[in-house]
């Protein structure tokens, strides 16, 4: 089971708000470029590996961008056998009442019901059958649609597809080693890892910490 708790920054200096808008779009960015190189085929530590350099995580978030692109394939393959179980069972719902239907105008109607839904039918079987789905757009079809229309700003678009920011713990590790909740004089505050800082002996990073 898991338990979903929801928190809003309360404040952000500029310089923050700055690293964290970037940081988003990094990750994003990095997960975008994931998704695609696993659609071609790529080994998952060879992705894990470039993403780290090309959008300068560290390897713990290059992991979880990969571990996110990977999680949108799963659900897109999940959500066609969803499709495809609704697509059958209206079709077999349509054939039922053209079956007891008596006037010839509602089973014409109800016939091309059918010729509609057999036919979305026919495209998710394919793609069951072809180990596929449909395109997938980051951000967000309908907004993608607004800003083709120019109802959107390109800045608002960009906004909407580099927004979030995922980060894993690990039990191994006593948790979050990227990002960090803590309660000091009964106030919540959000640490996240920021700007690397080599030593001789390792790489430490220095911590953005803000009120939740």
């Amino acid at each position: 089971m898991k338990t979903t708790a929801t928190g809003i920054i309360l404040k952000l200096a500029l310089e923050q708000k700055h690293y964290i808008d970037n940081l988003m779009e990094r990750y994003c960015a990095a997960v975008r470029w994931s998704f695609k190189r696993l659609l071609d085929g790529w080994k998952t530590q060879a992705i894990r590996t470039a993403v780290q350099g090309k959008y300068n995580l560290n390897s713990r978030q290059a992991n979880d961008a990969v571990y996110d692109a990977q999680s949108t394939i799963k659900s897109q393959h999940e959500l066609v056998k969803l499709h495809y179980e609704n697509a059958k069972a209206k079709a077999e719902f349509t054939k039922k009442r053209i079956a007891k239907a008596k006037s010839p105008t509602r089973i014409t109607n109800l016939q091309r019901r059918l010729d509609k839904e057999q036919r979305k039918l026919t495209l998710w079987q394919k793609h069951i059958g072809n180990n596929t789905f449909p395109p997938v757009v980051f951000g967000g079809k309908k907004l993608f649609l607004e800003r083709c229309k120019g109802n959107i700003t390109r800045k608002e678009w960009r906004e909407a597809r580099s927004n979030r920011y995922l980060s894993r713990g690990d039990k191994t590790k006593g948790g979050n080693l990227n990002t960090r909740i803590y309660v000091i004089d009964n106030k919540l505050y959000i640490d996240i890892a920021a700007d690397p800082v080599k030593t001789e002996k390792s790489v430490r990073y220095n911590r953005l910490t803000v009120p939740i």
